[in-house]
């Protein structure tokens, strides 16, 4: 859940069409694919989309109370969801590759599954859109001292002509889901997300190089927030706050534009509709 909350601010503002002109429409779009899963609590989604099936990408999920560890390969679930049951508990997970010269994973977000049940849909969405760390075809350039600078898409890739070989992987959180994803030719992804109210959405990325005689691990980030995913955030900055309620009883006062990605997280309620209902909604959420 969201933290950054100020719940002081829970007052909308009043609306004059005259002193509130449009806002210019966001270039993001969210395109459902399907209504997806309904999982409960103590439930673990996994979910790879477009990756290679010969994918060496793993996750591992330790349990934060046991500290049982268990590994899983990404290639198990290929472009298939596979749900687990792990128990209402928090788990700390892990994410990497493996290549010839070994295996190299970084942290990751932890997994709170005391919570996770839901409804999850399934989503298209072009990375570039929500966020700048990605290249428009869905890549991320990195520089680093080690490697250079090189851009990264996500999967392992044709050794260079010494024989070096440079792998990624970019997985993404919402709630009770993990999505391996790697971004298509037109920089979009699929991925399964969360429809409860102010769940957010982070991604972690992993790099990995490999020459003839060892490998190492090429950095990448841990749970870097998507704004203009979760339920309610509008604005959409990655968090929820006053600004999201406004927006939406903007919205329905014909006094905002929302691209499609907005109307998703405007329909806090979940009847098809965005009006003062949904604002009522994000309020009472806020001031919790």
């Amino acid at each position: 859940m969201f933290k950054r909350v100020i719940a002081a601010a829970l007052s909308l503002v009043s609306l004059s069409a005259a002193a509130l002109p449009f806002t210019a429409a966001q270039a993001a779009s969210v395109t459902r694919i399907s209504k997806g899963t309904t999982q409960t609590n103590g439930q673990l989604i996994f979910y790879s989309y477009n990756v290679p099936s010969s994918t060496k990408a793993f996750i591992k999920v330790e349990n934060d109370n046991t500290h049982k560890e268990t590994t899983y390969k990404f290639r198990d679930f290929y472009n298939h969801p596979q749900s687990y049951h792990l128990g209402e508990n928090t788990f700390t997970t892990k994410v990497g590759v493996a290549l010839r010269g070994g295996s190299g994973y970084g942290s990751s977000p932890s997994v709170d599954l005391r919570n996770s049940a839901g409804r999850y849909e399934r989503i298209r969405i072009k990375l570039s859109e929500f966020s700048s760390y990605f290249n428009k075809d869905g890549s991320h350039t990195e520089s680093s001292a080690l490697f250079g600078t090189h851009k990264y898409v996500f999967h392992e890739e044709e050794p260079d002509s010494d024989g070096t070989v440079f792998s990624s992987v970019l997985v993404i959180y919402s709630g009770g889901a993990v999505n391996h994803v790697v971004p298509d030719s037109k920089g979009e992804v699929e991925l399964y997300v969360s429809t409860n109210l102010g769940e957010e959405v982070v991604f972690t990325t992993k790099f990995q190089c490999a020459t003839k005689n060892s490998s190492g691990g090429g950095g990448g980030v841990t749970g870097l927030s998507i704004g203009g995913l979760a339920i309610g955030d509008c604005d959409p900055n990655g968090y929820l706050d006053i600004t999201d309620a406004t927006m939406i009883q903007k919205y329905a006062a014909d006094l905002e534009k929302f691209d499609s990605a907005q109307k998703r997280c405007g329909d806090v309620n979940k009847d098809g509709s965005i009006d003062v209902a949904d604002a009522t909604q994000l309020q009472m959420f806020l001031a919790r």
